[in-house]
C-alpha cells in the first residue's frame, strides 16, 4: 500500500511539471530540453540507494559468503 501511495504521488508530481513545462516551451524540443535536468536527477536518485546484502532476519548465515 505504501508504494502504491509514493507511485501515486510520483505520477501527480510528473504531470504538474509536464503541465507547467508545457506553459513554458513554445514547443517540442524545447520542452525536452527543459524536462531533462529533472528527468536526470529522478532517474538518478534511486542508483544512490543501497540495497542489503542480506533480507532482514537472515542473521548471519548469508554475511559468511
Amino acid at each position: 500500500m505504501h508504494y502504491a501511495a509514493l507511485a501515486l504521488l510520483a505520477v501527480t508530481m510528473f504531470t504538474a511539471i509536464a503541465y507547467r513545462t508545457a506553459a513554458w516551451t513554445r514547443n517540442a524540443e524545447a520542452a525536452q530540453l527543459t524536462s531533462l535536468p529533472i528527468i536526470l536527477v529522478t532517474s538518478a536518485g534511486p542508483m544512490t540507494i543501497r540495497s542489503p546484502t542480506c533480507p532482514p532476519g537472515c542473521g548471519t548465515s548469508c554475511r559468511s559468503r
